[in-house]
């Protein structure tokens, strides 16, 4: 069973002053206490005192994540991870698959990313917790984010055996995740979160970055969420249905009984959008309740419809997440 989900904070790109900042105010803001407690340092050979930072982050409940290139030798890799302790290791530098393979042998006991392309996906599924894809680019808009770089978006685009995301939820093993990279947040709040619920529902791992404490109240609210980190931690999930190339319905299993599904506009344009029961792999009515909110809105339904706002009209809701209980 490989233990590939996690939440953490992206601080590769900070000094010591700036990380232990961060870390206080992922503390003092509740992101810790919401299961936000992997910090990743990167390169972390880049820190003067290193043992006393990182014994200092780890005294508060902090794990570590160190990145390490797979030219590094076993005995080296081991001195850093004598050095930091860390809970997690990512490796870069991947293409020499037999010798990371044998640098991770040397890791026991921690999670293992390794960072490929799409072409070595299905490699890093087997043999590492987390295929870390990081195709998600700080400028890409919201078109880009939700079709180009978090499923596909080409000629077949409607045909779900050619999306990206089920293609990368195939691959992974029980227990493995696939990860795009980190949480973006500079659109306005539903564009926000319809990323979020996304990656939620894909599974992937959510790793915040950039200043917490700035971060908008609404979307910090989003992020903590109980209900949608139990959700989002439950595995991978993938796309059930295109009603056409912008719109897409995703699907999550909870129980044998229980499920989640996720109507999703990717772009422009309206499009009467539907639950079925086979959505979910079902052949039998199902009661259906608005989530993270849990009202009920269907008792005995065979099919639900819903309208979901276009997307490029600003400052409405452009997805909507649901929660569905077999009758």
């Amino acid at each position: 069973m490989k233990n590939g989900f996690y939440m953490g904070y992206d601080a590769s790109a900070l000094n010591a002053q700036e990380l232990l900042a961060q870390a206080e105010n992922l503390l003092n803001l509740g992101f810790y206490s919401a299961g936000y407690d992997v910090l990743r340092l990167g390169d972390a050979g880049r820190f003067e005192n290193a043992e006393a930072l990182g014994a200092k982050l780890r005294s508060v409940g902090f794990k570590l994540d160190i990145t390490i290139p797979c030219a590094a030798s076993a005995e080296e890799a081991e001195a850093l991870v004598k050095l930091w302790q860390p809970a997690m290791v990512t490796l870069t530098g991947a293409a020499d698959h037999e010798k990371t393979e044998k640098l991770m042998e040397s890791l026991n006991g921690v999670r293992i990313a390794v960072c490929v392309d799409e072409k070595d996906l299905a490699w890093a599924a087997e043999k590492a917790d987390v295929a870390e894809l990081d195709v998600l680019t700080e400028t890409g808009d919201y078109f880009d984010v939700t079709r180009h770089q978090l499923d596909s978006c080409r000629e077949g685009d409607v045909d779900t055996e050619k999306s990206d995301a089920n293609l990368r939820a195939k691959a992974m093993k029980d227990g493995g995740v696939w990860y795009p990279g980190t949480l973006p947040c500079r659109f306005d709040y539903y564009r926000n979160e319809a990323i979020f619920l996304n990656i939620c529902v894909l599974g992937c791992p959510l790793v915040l970055c950039g200043d917490v404490e700035k971060l908008p109240a609404a979307y910090a609210a989003l992020v903590k969420n109980e209900k949608l980190i139990r959700m989002a931690s439950l595995g991978v999930g993938h796309v059930a249905r295109y009603y056409d190339p912008w719109h897409s319905l995703l699907a999550k299993a909870e129980t044998e009984k229980t499920g989640f599904a996720l109507i999703l506009n990717r772009c422009h344009g309206d499009q009467p959008t539907n639950i079925l029961p086979a959505d979910l792999g079902w052949d039998c009515r199902f009661r259906l309740m608005s989530w993270p909110e849990g009202d009920l809105l269907g008792a005995n339904l065979e099919t639900f419809e819903a309208h979901v706002e276009t997307s490029d009209h600003p400052q409405t809701p452009c997805c909507r997440l649901y929660r569905l209980e077999q009758l």
